[in-house]
C-alpha cells in the first residue's frame, strides 16, 4: 500500500508507524505525557505547517470511515497542540474522552429503554381503551396549548444582588406531570410534615439540613434566598416550592413513570395567573446548573394557594388538570428520560452535596431520607496545565468526567453512612504536605477527592479554574 503527498512516497512501514502512533493518542488511558512528546519528537512534521496535507495523505492510506475519522480527530489535536501547547491539549483531550463516555452511558440507557418498549410491541394492532391514554392526552395538549411566549420583567440569576430587572420572554403556559392521580398537590415541606413513618426528630434534622445548605448558597454563591430555595427544591430538599416546567414533553416524561392501568395526570397553568398569585423562579438560566436547564425547570410558591387541587386554587390560578390511563401503547411510546433525571455531573448538584457533607451527623431516618432524595454528584479537583504566580491551578469536574467509576446506588449508600449518627465518622486525611504553598507534587491530571463542605473556603468559588487551595483545615483525600 502506498500514498503520495506532493510527489513524496511513503512506505507501508512509515504509514503504519504514524497511524499506530496517532491511534495511541486517541486512547487517553493508554498514553502518557512522555509517550505523547516522544511521538511528536519522532514525527515533527505533525506540528509543521504542512500538517493538514499530511493528514489528508494519511486518510488515503485506508478507505474505512473509522480511519478518516481518526485522522480528523488527530488533526484537531495537533492544531490544539500548536495553539495551546502540549500539556493543555493532552489534558483537554482526556477530559473530552471521559465526557464522551458519560454521554455514551446516558445514550445507552435511552437505547435500552427504547428496546424494552419495542419488545412490548404486540404482533397485532393494540385494542383501544375507552378511557383516555397518555398518547391521546399529549396529542390534545399539543393542539390546545401553543408554545407562544409572553414578555415579562425578571431579575438576573447571575446577579441576584442587583435589583435591576430586564425583559425576558417566558411561555404563556406551564406544565406539571404527576405519575398518579393524587388527592392533593402540595409542597415537599407540607408532605414531609404529614409523613407518619418519620420520627419528629428526623423531620427536624432534615429541615435543619435544608436551612444550613440554603445559608451556604446565599453566603458563598451570593444567591438570593428565593433562588437558593428554588434550587434546593429542584435537587431534592424539602421547601415550600412546587416544580413546574415550560416544556410539555418534560411534563409527559415525568407523568409516564407508571404501570399499565395506572392513572396519571398533567396540569396546565397560565403564566399570568402564577405571576400574580405567588413567587415564580426560573431555574433554567443559571450557567452552572445543567439539569434544571435540561428540564426547563421553574419553581413556584404561594402563601395563599398551597394545594393545586383545592377548588379555590384551581379557580384562582386558572388550572386545568387532565387525567389519563396508562396503556400498553403508552408503555411502548413513553417513559422517563434518564437524561432529564441525571444530575451527578451537574456542578450545582455537586456543590449542594458538598454543603450537605458539612452538616453535623443527623438522625438515621433523616440520613436515609436525604440520601434517597438528594442525587449523589461526586466531584473532584484535577490539576490542570498552566500555573498562576503561586504554581497552582485546578479544575473542578465530576467523578465520571475525571475517569473514575460512578455507581449511583453505591454513592447513595456512602452518603447515607456519612450523614447518619448510627455510623462512625469516616476516616479523613489532611491535605498533602506542602499543598498549602505549592501543587508541584501533584502531577498534571492528578486528582484530589474533596470530601469537605468548605469547598468555598478552599477555592473561593465552586466553578471554573482555581488557583487557591491553601485551606489546611479541610479534609480531601489525595489519589
Amino acid at each position: 500500500m502506498r500514498a503520495e503527498s506532493e510527489g513524496t512516497e511513503r512506505t507501508d512501514t512509515d504509514a503504519d508507524r504514524i497511524l499506530s502512533g496517532l491511534d495511541a493518542l486517541l486512547t487517553p488511558g493508554e498514553v502518557t505525557e512522555r509517550d505523547f512528546r516522544r511521538i511528536l519528537s519522532d514525527f515533527p512534521e505533525l506540528l509543521s505547517e504542512h500538517a493538514q496535507v499530511i493528514g489528508e495523505a494519511l486518510a488515503n492510506l485506508q478507505e474505512q470511515d473509522a480511519a478518516k475519522t481518526s485522522v480528523l480527530r488527530v488533526m484537531h489535536l495537533i492544531k490544539r497542540c500548536v495553539t495551546d501547547g502540549v500539556d493543555e491539549a493532552l489534558f483537554q483531550v482526556r477530559l473530552e474522552a471521559n465526557r464522551q463516555k458519560r454521554d455514551d452511558r446516558l445514550a445507552e440507557l435511552q437505547r435500552k429503554m427504547a428496546e424494552q418498549r419495542k419488545a412490548l410491541m404486540p404482533q397485532g394492532t393494540p385494542k383501544k381503551t375507552s378511557l383516555p391514554s397518555l398518547a391521546e392526552c399529549a396529542q390534545f395538549l399539543r393542539s390546545e396549548y401553543s408554545e407562544e411566549t409572553v414578555a415579562t420583567q425578571a431579575k438576573s440569576v447571575e446577579r441576584p444582588w442587583d435589583n435591576e430587572r430586564s425583559e425576558i420572554r417566558v411561555p404563556r403556559f406551564f406544565f406539571r406531570g404527576e405519575p398518579g392521580k393524587y388527592p392533593t398537590t402540595t409542597s415537599s415541606v407540607n408532605r414531609i410534615w404529614t409523613r407518619t413513618d418519620l420520627p419528629l426528630a428526623a423531620i427536624e434534622d432534615i429541615l435543619r439540613c435544608k436551612i444550613s445548605i440554603q445559608a451556604q448558597l446565599v453566603q458563598r454563591w451570593k444567591m438570593s434566598p428565593m433562588l437558593a430555595e428554588g434550587f434546593l427544591q429542584h435537587y431534592g430538599m424539602p421547601t415550600n416550592y412546587l416544580d413546574f416546567t415550560s416544556k410539555l414533553n418534560v411534563a409527559i416524561s415525568f407523568a409516564s413513570d407508571l404501570q399499565v392501568g395506572d392513572v396519571g395526570q398533567i396540569c396546565v397553568m397560565p403564566f399570568d395567573r402564577l405571576e400574580n398569585n405567588g413567587q415564580l423562579i426560573d431555574l433554567s438560566r443559571h450557567p452552572f446548573a445543567e439539569r434544571p436547564a435540561r428540564q426547563c425547570a421553574f419553581a413556584w410558591a404561594s402563601d395563599k394557594y398551597r394545594d393545586l387541587q383545592n377548588p379555590d386554587a384551581v379557580t384562582a390560578l386558572g388550572l386545568n388538570w387532565y387525567a389519563f390511563e396508562f396503556t400498553e401503547q403508552d408503555k411502548r411510546e413513553f417513559g422517563p428520560d434518564p437524561v432529564l433525571l441525571d444530575a451527578h455531573s451537574d456542578r450545582a448538584a455537586g456543590a449542594i452535596e458538598l454543603a450537605m457533607h458539612g452538616v453535623a451527623k443527623i438522625h438515621n431516618a433523616a440520613a436515609r431520607w436525604v440520601a434517597d432524595h438528594l442525587q449523589p454528584a461526586p466531584f473532584m479537583l484535577i490539576r490542570a496545565p498552566g500555573n498562576d504566580r503561586e504554581g497552582r491551578n485546578f479544575v473542578w469536574v465530576s467523578a465520571e468526567d475525571a475517569g473514575l467509576p460512578y455507581e449511583e446506588r453505591d454513592s447513595r449508600q456512602v452518603n447515607y453512612e456519612r450523614w447518619s449518627k448510627d455510623f462512625p465518622a469516616s476516616e479523613t486525611k489532611p491535605l498533602p504536605e506542602g499543598l498549602g504553598s505549592t501543587a508541584a507534587d501533584i502531577p498534571i491530571g492528578g486528582i484530589v477527592r474533596v470530601v469537605t463542605s468548605d469547598l468555598f473556603g478552599i477555592l473561593g468559588s465552586p466553578f471554573g479554574h482555581f488557583s487557591k487551595l491553601d485551606h489546611q483545615d479541610s479534609v480531601p483525600k489525595s489519589e
